[in-house]
């Protein structure tokens, strides 16, 4: 009776239970080099460098209760010391945000999320660039987070910090914007980058790219060029041979017999 309550192992083995399809979507969401584990761990590290800042009643940033107060400022609109005067100058994130994220949570909450968002777009910028250059979604660009806490924080350029991360990401979407047209990959330049600079920061800038775009590539070639032509004749070495293509022209040309060349030459 023994024997026969045991399964012979030949008998066909019950098969798993179906997967639903929301089970596999979520395998290929958290499948290796997939977006969703890079994003995963992402989160996971903004939360555990974000710490240190919620942990305290002020981030310890040297510059920050200044800023704090002017986002108070505009907040309220002034008071009969300050008047509020808007003018198109760079650096201006904290100020145009954190006002508007007061009127719905407390202002001291506001000012900690905003340093939440630059690390955000820090992170997420390096990582949207490793993936336009690579090709594929890795983990290691995520090592930019060691590199939160420097000393431009410490010193508490949080507007700084803010631009850098918007670098990031429009150089990013300049490369997503590659085979578009090119008025939208002007707007989109436009819409991340001129908004940061002042009158002469600008000009300076348009002029330095234009020297790094044009110029100087042209005068690395012609010094690379130079110079070799120079140590080939200070050596006294020949220049290379020119490659001759190979003619298609026939080689072995058959004349038919009764022609001239069988008669003779005929001058």
């Amino acid at each position: 009776m023994l024997a026969g309550a045991l399964e012979s192992p030949t008998s066909p083995q019950p098969s798993p239970p179906p997967q639903g399809p929301w089970r596999a979507e979520r395998e290929s969401y958290l499948a290796p080099g997939s977006a969703g584990r890079v994003a995963l761990a992402g989160v996971a590290l903004l939360a555990l460098f974000s710490v240190p800042i919620f942990s305290t009643v002020l981030p310890p940033l040297f510059d920050y209760p200044n800023h704090l107060a002017r986002f108070l400022l505009l907040l309220t609109g002034g008071n009969s010391f300050y008047e509020v005067r808007w003018v198109p100058l760079p650096n201006l994130a904290g100020d145009l945000i954190v006002p508007l994220l007061a009127r719905l949570i407390p202002l001291e909450f506001a000012g900690k999320l905003f340093l939440v968002l630059s690390f955000a777009l820090i992170v997420g910028g390096a990582v949207w660039l490793n993936r336009l250059v690579s090709g594929g979604w890795r983990l290691w660009p995520l090592l930019t987070a060691a590199f939160l806490y420097n000393r431009q924080f410490l010193w508490g350029f949080i507007n700084y910090l803010f631009g850098l991360g918007i670098a990031l990401c429009g150089v990013a979407l300049w490369l997503a914007l590659e085979h578009a047209r090119a008025w939208l990959r002007l707007c989109a330049a436009m819409l991340v980058a001129l908004w940061q600079f002042d009158k002469e920061d600008l000009l300076a800038g348009l002029l330095l790219f234009r020297l790094l775009y044009y110029i100087v590539p042209f005068a690395l070639s012609l010094l690379i060029l130079g110079g070799r032509e120079l140590l080939l004749a200070l050596r006294g070495t020949p220049p290379p041979p020119i490659l001759r293509l190979p003619s298609l022209a026939p080689t072995d040309v058959t004349t038919p017999p009764g022609t001239c060349k069988d008669k003779g030459d005929v001058r």
